[in-house]
């Protein structure tokens, strides 16, 4: 008994599907390899003088670090400013401060640790009388699709600050 004869126009539908279905599974694959895992540890000095006009400048340097899902390790290292333009809603009097801060846990989906990079806008209230209290930030970019829960871990110096305040990760 001869078999039916499949027309080519099937065999190549078949073959498209099979191979778009492969693709898609291959993006996949790709994509959930590309997940990171990063930290951002840094540590600014500077002046910190305002009553909604004034300066506020701290700047420093850190290291992003981040692990893939397969384990690879990758780290960057940054320029971090903290601090407000000249008018901003701000109350500060801070001569002299060293500011360390950390986050972990941040993730990101098929980017890299310069995805970090940018500027972030938060509320701090920072106390420091040769050591000072630290807290919690919550960064939020400029266009909202990053926020990053910052750790201040250690404020050192002196001085009072509450108010509006921008990070700039370079």
């Amino acid at each position: 008994m001869m078999a039916a004869s499949i027309p080519s126009t099937v065999k190549a539908f078949t073959l498209s599907l099979a191979l778009l279905l492969g693709g898609l599974t291959f993006s996949e694959r790709s994509e959930a390899a590309s997940v990171l895992t990063c930290g951002l540890d840094f540590q600014v000095k500077g002046t910190d003088i305002q009553i909604l006009v004034g300066y506020s400048r701290l700047r420093g340097v850190g290291t992003i670090s981040c692990i893939d899902a397969s384990g690879k390790k990758t780290s960057l290292p940054i320029k971090v400013t903290v601090g407000t333009p000249i008018l901003f809603p701000r109350v500060s009097f801070a001569p002299w401060l060293i500011v360390r801060g950390s986050a972990t846990d941040v993730k990101f989906l098929g980017q890299g640790p310069e995805t970090l990079r940018g500027k972030y806008l938060t509320l701090d209230i920072r106390v420091a009388v040769d050591r000072g209290a630290a807290s919690i930030l919550a960064l939020e970019s400029e266009d909202g699709s990053i926020v990053i829960d910052l750790i201040l871990d250690d404020v050192e110096g002196f001085g009072l600050a509450v108010g509006g305040t921008i990070v700039t990760i370079e």
